[in-house]
């Protein structure tokens, strides 16, 4: 054999073993490897080292019986190296599946952290949402408390979905689920079903009137001002339709009292025009001394004004007979000594009809001017008995007993009785046929000593009893 392989064969061995010594020390002193490791790594070393001996001894050219238990040796020291090896291969191999294993264990323990993580984000942007949906409900709650609008959603099949400030009369509870034909009157089902429908063909916003006529008498018809659009889902899809309703009953209803009450005013204004062109022309045939006619004019037609003032005082409606009777004797009264005369007022609750407050004025008027110019007003120790009562009227040929007004003016007790208990004229005249046309009933004087008694029915439909 050459030179070079024994050298060969000496380098091989010293590496050998030198390698084996070097995975003996690294076992002994990595304390932490497990005990079936460093078992498998020592047996690797005494293969490495039983096979760096042998080839020493091939070198060292060894023969005779240690060359046989050399060989014999190296044999046993490789199969323990193989089976250490393969042990070994086995656990690197373990190892790597062990390695990968838990690479991919904390794989997905970092994908459940994130998961945690977007959970607890997603939890509390929905409590955020949350909070801020209940912030906004509590606004839209103190907004449309007590006020006349309500806001309400339908779905696609126009059945209500939520509901807030329902209208009196309706609540949340009993309109949702339902549709428009199950919870309104037919005509006006049918109007706002008719709307909606347009606004889903045409996806623009409407607004309709919605009138509700009353179920019950002596209820009033309602008015909702009902203005709709549709409304889409994020995606854009269509969802339904939100609608805001908003009540006009009264302000409806206030427009018609004051279109009524200014056909009231203008019907009542062509009256009082009426009386005093009548008044005018009467006076004027009476009177062509306009010295004479200006104040007998002023005197009816301030008349008109005190029974004016009587109506608006009870806001057109129906004024009590006292108040009407007082207020015409006023302008007279104040004109006059406290204690020349007594005015006395008797009778139950009786109220005159607006429009023949007008007339029976211009009758108590031309009494009490009577009273003032030639009767016991002025004089000491005058009285003015007013009474009045409610009877049948025995004049009335209807079924129903109707009931008149008597109304009975008497002056007496004067010290120095009058000159002319009534004068024949313009004035007396005057009267007589307001009773009569006007009032639907009649005057009659009845002349006394001391004064006279004025006696004046008045039909039912000028009285309202209270």
């Amino acid at each position: 054999m050459p030179a070079f392989q024994d050298i060969a064969h000496i380098i091989t061995g010293l590496m050998t073993v030198s390698g084996a010594i070097g995975l003996a020390a690294f076992v002994i002193l990595r304390r932490n490897f497990a005990t079936p490791l460093r078992l498998t790594l020592s047996l690797l070393a005494a293969g490495l080292i039983a096979i760096g001996v042998f080839e020493l001894s091939i070198a060292l050219k060894i023969g005779g019986d240690a060359r046989d238990f050399i060989s014999i040796f190296t044999i046993v020291a490789a199969a323990v190296a193989t089976i250490a090896s393969v042990l070994l291969a086995r656990t690197a191999f373990k190892s790597h599946l062990i390695s990968a294993l838990h690479h991919r264990v904390e794989a997905h323990r970092r994908t459940l952290q994130r998961l945690r993580r977007s959970r607890t984000e997603l939890e509390q942007r929905v409590n955020d949402r949350a909070r801020e949906l209940r912030e906004y409900e509590k606004r839209l709650r103190i907004a449309l408390r007590d006020s006349n609008i309500t806001v309400f959603m339908q779905d696609t099949a126009l059945r209500y979905v939520w509901v807030r400030n329902a209208p009196e009369g309706f609540s949340a509870t009993d309109l949702i689920g339902k549709t428009d034909d199950e919870v309104l009157p037919p005509a006006a089902a049918l109007a706002a079903t008719t709307a909606k429908l347009k606004v889903i063909q045409t996806g623009e916003d409407s607004t309709t009137e919605i009138s509700i006529e009353p179920r019950k008498t002596g209820q009033r018809t309602r008015y909702f001002d009902v203005t709709t659009e549709p409304y889409y889902g994020e995606t854009g899809e269509f969802q339904g339709l939100l609608s805001v309703a908003v009540e006009t009953t009264d302000n409806r209803h206030r427009e018609e009292l004051l279109k009524s009450t200014l056909l009231e005013v203008s019907h009542r204004t062509k009256n009082q025009l009426s009386v005093l062109m009548s008044i005018a022309r009467r006076l004027g045939a009476t009177k062509p001394d306009t010295a004479k006619f200006l104040p007998a004019f002023e005197a009816r037609l301030r008349a008109l004004s005190i029974s004016q003032d009587v109506l608006v005082e009870n806001d057109w409606a129906s004024p009590h007979l006292e108040r009407l009777v007082r207020a015409q004797l006023e302008p007279y009264l104040t004109s006059v000594p406290r204690s020349n005369s007594a005015v006395v007022f008797s009778g139950p609750d009786v109220f005159i009809t607006p429009t023949a407050v007008q007339n029976l004025g211009l009758v108590f008027h031309e009494l009490a001017l009577n009273a003032f110019e030639i009767g016991v007003m002025r004089l000491p120790g005058g009285h003015i008995d007013i009474s009045w009562d409610l009877q049948d009227d025995l004049a009335d040929d209807s079924e129903t007993t109707r009931k008149c007004l008597e109304i009975q003016w008497s002056e007496f007790g004067a010290t120095t009785p009058p000159k002319d208990n009534l004068k024949s004229s313009f004035g007396q005249s005057m009267a007589h046929q307001i009773a009569h046309s006007a009032l639907g009933g009649d005057l009659k004087i009845i002349p006394s000593n001391d004064g006279f008694q004025a006696r004046l029915k008045i039909g039912s439909a000028a009285i309202a009893i209270s």
